[in-house]
């Protein structure tokens, strides 16, 4: 109801802008965006099994983060893994993959535990860690692999 009741307030002040001063944007409400809340861009990569076959195996060097949407220590690991991604960036492609969504490539790689970072070299795999790891500890396992 507030939600519909913000919208149309947001047009109403829009289509009033728009006549009075000649606005020409469009705001974010009116591109299905909430106003204030910034997007979100990550960089790394949420995919499937598919993708994972075609993308993450086909990278020189892929991080692979084997978690689940339900893992409490997948969900701390992710914003460092993010942070990582963005030091890293063109050593190596970051990916997510959700074990719920592709248990057969989980099984593949032995995942029997998550969170699990795979590091993959031309869709080998190189080694793996288990578990949580702060930022540091995870930057160093990564490039003593590239």
């Amino acid at each position: 109801m507030i939600k519909g009741l913000t919208r149309q307030i947001y047009l109403i002040k829009y289509y009033l802008q728009k006549e009075i001063h000649g606005r020409t944007d469009t705001p974010a409400v009116l591109q299905g965006k909430s106003p204030g809340i910034k997007e979100e861009k990550t960089m790394v990569k949420k995919i499937n099994a598919e993708q994972f076959t075609t993308e993450a195996c086909a990278s020189d060097v892929a991080v692979v983060d084997f978690s689940a949407t339900w893992c409490g220590p997948c969900r701390m690991l992710a914003p460092v893994l993010e942070e990582l991604s963005e030091k890293l960036a063109g050593k190596a492609d970051f990916y997510n993959l959700d074990v719920d969504d592709a248990p057969e490539i989980a099984a593949q790689y032995q995942v029997q535990s998550i969170p699990c970072v795979v590091l993959l070299k031309k869709g080998e795999l190189k080694d793996q860690s288990i578990g949580f790891r702060p930022g540091a500890q995870l930057q160093a396992w990564i490039e003593s692999n590239l």
